[in-house]
């Protein structure tokens, strides 16, 4: 299994991920800074898995899915925020009618539910706190976080969605699930980072 980062840029303030396996490829998240790699990749996307629906992970969706026809998953809660401009936070940073919502075919996906996609098992963790669906998914050794936990931080809690209280669980939850580990965490924003590493240094586990 290759993972590949495609990083947040100047313009697009997160980061996104392609798995491959034989030359079939899932993408973690979908913002608009993965379009061109996906366009360019030798193989096959079968799957965007999207940890969560805030504007910055779904800006380049609905082009990714129509080039690709790839089948996209999010948590079931989060469906609404693929079309929802208000929950999504698009219209705090683009002007009305100009964000492009994504709304193709969506897979809802639930807690502990395990995706075999192309001979990779994808197992979801559900982590609410940062947004009611968030989640983590864990591929082997690998646990892509979205914007659950961060090197050293975690996901902001201070939105109209958010809520500090199932942040706590989450982390608490997760903690106790992956503290004997010592899988790559890969966030949606900044460096990837590890299990042990996290455990010893951030204060918020």
């Amino acid at each position: 299994m290759t993972v590949k980062l495609i990083p947040q840029t100047a313009d697009e303030n997160c980061n996104a991920y392609l798995i491959g396996e034989n030359d079939n490829y899932i993408l973690i998240d979908a913002p608009n800074n993965a379009i061109v790699p996906v366009k360019n990749i030798d193989g096959k996307l079968r799957a965007i898995i999207l940890t969560h629906g805030h504007f910055d992970h779904i800006s380049g969706l609905r082009e990714i899915a129509e080039v690709s026809g790839a089948q996209v998953y999010i948590h079931e809660a989060e469906i609404p925020m693929l079309t929802d401009t208000r929950m999504n936070l698009a219209d705090m940073f683009f002007d009305s009618g100009t964000f492009p919502v994504y709304d193709g075919k969506v897979k809802g996906l639930a807690d502990g539910e395990v995706l075999n996609i192309s001979g990779l098992s994808c197992r979801i963790f559900h982590a609410p706190g940062h947004t009611p669906g968030l989640i983590a998914v864990q591929i082997k050794d690998c646990i892509f976080t979205g914007d659950f936990i961060f090197e050293g931080s975690i996901g902001n809690t201070s939105f109209p969605n958010s809520k500090a209280i199932d942040m706590d669980s989450s982390l608490r939850r997760f903690a106790g699930t992956f503290h004997d580990t010592d899988y790559i965490l890969y966030p949606g924003h900044g460096n990837k980072t590890s299990m042990f590493k996290e455990m010893m240094h951030n204060p918020f586990l």
